[in-house]
């Protein structure tokens, strides 16, 4: 079976909890055709043989101008493009469906390639924690321009076969058919004190992984961190290139992201689905900062407070190189909901069963 996988270029989330998915179908036996703007080295752990990652993306998502700030009439305009284009967009998708000879389509979470799927009579399914009708549909309660957006994205979502729904979620209402999955995790090999050993890493102080890719701090900031230097280490990777004796920028040793993550005393980053999910799965705490205007974010915080050791850091605070609170007791988590974390096996199969449904009831 040959699927065509469309994935959010918004962030890396929705990438690398793709990939345990993408992994699981692989397994299975499937070949995967990936189309995404998200660089191509996160899908590196879903194997090289039976994929391919085409650069081309389907929706826009929010328009960042660094991982916490968004510019919402630059993505306004943006989606209104892209929305305008969608008939001509939709039959090209259609025709490279067919040309291909695709058995099915998967969305996280663009909705273009849904009615494509739709179109070319093939079967689809969606996977993820929230759509992007929901997200405007906040943004429509202030200013009435994104009710346009929300009502004509909605019937492209309409066309989805299922939704593999997340925790975490936001409502998605849009979905004719909801199927519930447990968390996509992904989890480390290693063991945290090999991490440790194999970078070297000083005994006598924290360790902190800073989850962001792009965040522009000042001289004067960057000063008060390293002010820090002696109790607190920071671990940091490309395209950040801070320098100081509270930094140490991570290349190489064969370590990926998650390695770092299980290896760090806690994580300093925004909340995403992605890095909770991270932190959930080697219960390693969290230092998180509020991200804007963006609904998703109170469904998990409320997550992190329940999961995780944590601690709040205003942005001002982020911005400004105040980060004396991860330097403080972690608030402790509030314990609750335990969440499994076999959700990439759980989607993958369930997919395949569709599909395979799909073709069966198509026969009769």
């Amino acid at each position: 079976m040959k699927i065509g996988y469309y994935i959010s270029g918004h962030g890396y989330g929705h990438a690398v909890r793709s990939v345990p998915v993408i992994r699981g179908l692989k397994d299975l036996g499937c070949t995967v055709l990936i189309k995404t703007l998200c660089p191509p080295f996160l899908f590196r752990d879903g194997g090289k043989e039976g994929i391919r990652v085409l650069p081309e993306g389907f929706d826009v998502g929010l328009v960042q101008t660094d991982n916490l700030r968004f510019d919402l009439e630059k993505t306004y305009k943006e989606v209104t493009a892209l929305l305008d284009s969608a008939e001509e967009r939709i039959e090209k998708e259609k025709d490279f469906l067919l040309r291909n000879k695709v058995n099915g389509v998967v969305c996280d979470i663009p909705f273009l390639p849904l009615e494509a799927a739709f179109r070319a009579g093939l079967p689809s399914a969606a996977v993820g924690n929230f759509s992007w009708d929901w997200i405007y549909a906040h943004y429509a309660k202030k200013d009435e321009r994104w009710s346009f957006v929300v009502r004509a994205i909605r019937p492209y979502y309409r066309r989805a076969g299922v939704l593999l729904r997340l925790p975490f979620h936001g409502p998605m209402k849009a979905f004719p058919r909801v199927e519930d999955i447990p968390l996509v995790l992904r989890r480390s090999s290693m063991k945290k004190m090999e991490i440790r050993r194999l970078l070297n890493l000083p005994k006598d102080r924290k360790i902190g992984l800073v989850a962001f890719s792009h965040l522009s701090l000042s001289s004067r900031a960057l000063k008060e961190i390293n002010a820090l230097s002696s109790r607190c280490l920071f671990l940091i990777r490309e395209p950040l290139h801070w320098e100081g004796p509270a930094f140490r920028k991570v290349k190489g040793k064969g370590l990926s992201f998650i390695d770092l993550v299980r290896g760090a005393d806690f994580v300093l980053t925004k909340p995403g689905y992605g890095i909770v999910s991270d932190c959930l799965a080697h219960k390693v705490p969290m230092v998180y900062c509020d991200r804007g205007d963006f609904p998703e974010y109170a469904i998990l915080v409320k997550a992190i407070k329940t999961g995780l050791p944590h601690q709040y850091l205003s942005q001002k605070d982020l911005y400004e190189g105040r980060w004396e609170k991860v330097l403080a007791p972690f608030r402790p988590p509030l314990g609750g909901r335990l969440w499994r974390g076999n959700g990439a096996g759980v989607a993958a199969k369930k997919i395949v069963r569709w599909f395979v449904a799909f073709y069966r009831e198509k026969d009769r």
